[in-house]
């Protein structure tokens, strides 16, 4: 029993300075990292990028909290909870939370514009889509666009989602925007049943369709 508790007081220690000794690697990807606590009961480390922050505190229990938050919404983005049994094991868990720390710092925010004559039933539509955001973790910045605005405003978006009574027009609005920016069409079942997962789905295809396009047209410019 002592030979235990012996063991999984080194652990608890031996844990924390392996993951204080790898700050040369931190600092490299641009991480900050500080202590914000070292008491005899736990240890807590802080990591902040970007929009994202990671904690990982670690309990003389051997316990070990791993979570990942947003830095503006709060939004909890990762959690894990675990007991130190095997020190190789600990240390492969916290390589998959730095992991996903890093993919939710360097993830980019796509900003879309849903489009309808007025901007009005849309309005509603983009609201609730940001709220639906928020539970899913989708990097959507989902704002409402009347039929007048486009051209004045088109440059503050990636894309723009036309509502099933303009979806007529999208060659027509192409030809506005100057082919800069894509514009599609929202499906008009997903839009009457507020389908935002298939919406948000769909939104993420037409995202890898349009980069690759994107691509191609500049590797075609540039030769």
């Amino acid at each position: 029993m002592i030979i235990d508790q012996f063991y999984q007081a080194i652990n608890y220690e031996f844990f924390y300075q392996w993951i204080l000794s790898h700050q040369k690697d931190y600092i490299k990807d641009q991480v900050h990292f500080t202590i914000q606590e070292d008491s005899p009961t736990n240890k807590t480390i802080i990591f902040k990028k970007n929009k994202s922050k990671g904690r990982i505190t670690i309990w003389s229990n051997q316990i070990v909290e791993e979570e990942i938050t947003h830095l503006e919404t709060q939004n909890l983005l990762f959690y894990l909870h675990y007991t130190i049994s095997d020190f190789s094991q600990a240390c492969h868990l916290f390589h998959k939370f730095y992991q996903a720390f890093l993919k939710e710092s360097y993830q980019r925010d796509y900003h879309i514009a849903l489009c309808c004559t007025g901007g009005f039933s849309t309005a509603l539509f983009a609201e609730e889509m940001r709220e639906a955001c928020l539970l899913t973790n989708s990097h959507f910045c989902i704002e409402s666009l009347s039929l007048s605005q486009i051209e004045q405003s088109y440059q503050n978006y990636d894309a723009i989602y036309l509502a099933p009574q303009i979806a007529y027009m999208q060659s027509q609005l192409m030809k506005l925007v100057k082919n800069q920016i894509a514009i599609h069409r929202i499906n008009p079942t997903d839009f009457a049943t507020k389908q935002y997962a298939s919406i948000f789905k769909t939104i993420q295809d037409n995202i890898k369709t349009d980069t690759k396009k994107q691509s191609s047209h500049q590797r075609i410019n540039t030769n």
